[in-house]
């Protein structure tokens, strides 16, 4: 990630939270379960602003 989430419009937003639902998932599927709530803060974070 190049920008912070503070410098990001709403479309790079919606785009980031959409791979980072993707990336989670994956990570669940997977039995990562840090990375997957790695993924889920950030998620929650991006959704926030």
């Amino acid at each position: 990630m190049d920008k912070r989430f503070s410098e990001m419009d709403e479309y790079e937003l919606k785009l980031e939270i959409s791979m980072l639902n993707e990336k989670a998932k994956k990570a669940e599927q997977l039995g990562q379960g840090n990375e997957y709530a790695v993924y889920e803060r950030r998620k929650t974070l991006a959704s926030l602003i």
